[in-house]
């Protein structure tokens, strides 16, 4: 059921297959059987997963935002990089959770915000690769809306979302969390995989208050783990306001969301790097799979199912970061990226990122058919784009800073020298592509009700359960 040739494993099936060859000679033998000894005594680094249900990127000094705010979240890049251009695909928490822990997107997953469904059994998350490969795996979890419930307890030995309870105050889960994590941690073996996401209903200061707990506890001197950061979606402005909106939209602030990788070992007293390629939440997986040193070469479209998927998105597979992050050798190597863009509301705006811009209508009757919407109606559907200001990625010239300024919002969506008609033909592929695998997949798993993806239409409130494999 698990599709990842590991380095350790590889080794174990070399040396027995060569072993059995009578036509080498013992000294040739031997070299290969210590080379495969040296290999699986080289250790595999601990990891670490810090996810939030919803910060902004602009509420973070290092992001462009006041200076004093996000200290704790911004020293975590000490040493590695800041993705100063990261899209969010912006449905929800739960939808979004299940984006990063199978790197696929919700068309694909079935795991939706405004409904029951759970992840089916036949998608393979990152802690089951992680798990497969020998790692020990947690994940501790504070806020109610992901939860067993939903089968994002897939592939860990420990899941403890007691703190998620409506009982337990978020001051009090800031408290205790690092605590709960450091017991963990003693008495679980090496190499190991935490995921941690944390509910930010308490509000930015007290989120600060848990990641720098978290920092001194997991800097350990012997082992520094490899920690990526990131949010599940932005806010909405009127969040920033404190006032009600009524119709939700696309904007910097709702889609554009903080990320940064630190790899392991990595001495966290260097200035991050920043890069101003697109990355998204499709990238975390694939991330964490690189750091852990995967063989495997298959696109995580492949991956992540442990059976076959009809469709492929070659343009919005993930990437490794590490990768990500270094500077291509020419603009011909470098290939355009896009990440599609909703709201919560499946009839509200929906748009597209890409490496150099951002553009957003409302839906469409068209939408899912794969044609475009006409040109000449694009202004009856509030159609917007902004280009990103950031420096070419290519040119060395470009500014160190990972501050986004608002784009210029055009109203001639028709102009000569207008994106909107290239972007408008992606968005509409793209947007087929979600739909076909929205029809396709409930009657592929009808039939199944064990992997079924939807649950009863009115559940009982489920109470929170012990967290698995308990160390006390």
């Amino acid at each position: 059921m698990k599709r990842f040739s590991i380095a350790r494993s590889s080794s174990r099936r070399l040396s027995n297959g060569l072993a059995s060859k009578v036509s080498l000679s013992a000294p040739v033998i031997a070299l290969l059987l210590l080379a495969g000894c040296s290999a699986e005594e080289s250790p595999r680094p601990n990891l670490v997963l810090i996810t939030v249900d919803r910060v902004a990127a602009d509420r973070l000094g290092c992001f462009g935002g006041p200076a004093e705010q996000g200290l704790s979240a911004c020293a975590l890049a000490k040493g590695g990089t800041l993705f100063a251009w990261a899209a969010s695909p912006g449905r929800g928490e739960a939808s979004g959770v299940a984006s990063i822990l199978t790197g696929l997107p919700e068309s694909e997953h079935g795991v939706a915000d405004n409904g029951y469904e759970f992840l089916p059994d036949r998608f393979e998350t990152i802690a089951e690769d992680l798990q497969e490969a020998g790692y020990s795996t947690a994940a501790f979890v504070t806020s109610p809306r992901v939860n067993t419930s939903r089968r994002l307890d897939q592939g860990f030995d420990f899941f403890d979302d007691r703190l998620s309870s409506p009982s337990r105050s978020q001051t009090t889960a800031s408290q205790e969390l690092p605590q709960k994590i450091s017991d963990w941690i003693e008495v679980s073996p090496e190499p190991w995989f935490i995921w941690i996401h944390a509910n930010r209903d308490a509000g930015l200061i007290e989120l600060e208050r848990l990641l720098s707990r978290l920092s001194q506890m997991l800097d350990a001197p012997q082992n520094v783990p490899g920690i990526l950061f990131t949010s599940l979606r932005g806010e909405r402005e009127s969040e920033n306001l404190g006032v009600e909106q009524t119709e939700e939209r696309i904007t910097w602030r709702s889609h554009r969301v903080p990320l940064i990788w630190r790899p392991p070992l990595t001495v966290a007293e260097q200035p991050p790097r920043v890069s101003r390629r697109l990355a998204s939440l499709f990238d975390v997986a694939p991330t964490l799979r690189a750091a852990a040193r995967f063989s495997d070469r298959r696109s995580p479209f492949e991956v992540a199912s442990k059976e076959p998927i009809a469709s492929k998105h070659p343009d919005s597979t993930g990437r490794d970061l590490a990768g990500l992050a270094r500077r291509p050798t020419s603009r011909a190597s470098e290939q355009e990226r896009f990440v599609v863009l909703h709201v919560a509301n499946s009839e509200g705006e929906v748009g597209l990122a890409s490496g150099n811009h951002l553009y957003t209508r409302r839906s469409s009757s068209l939408d899912g058919s794969g044609h475009p919407v006409p040109m000449a109606s694009l202004s009856a559907m509030k159609a917007r784009f902004a280009t990103i200001p950031v420096g070419d990625p290519i040119d060395p010239s470009g500014k160190p800073s990972a501050r986004l300024e608002i784009g210029p919002w055009r109203e001639d969506v028709l102009a000569a020298d207008s994106p909107v008609p290239r972007l408008e033909f992606h968005l509409a592929r793209r947007l087929a592509r979600s739909r076909a695998n929205e029809t396709s997949t409930p009657k592929a798993e009808a039939s199944h009700s064990s992997t079924s993806g939807a649950l009863p239409a009115t559940p009982a409130t489920p109470a929170s359960p012990e967290p698995k494999g308990s160390p006390e």
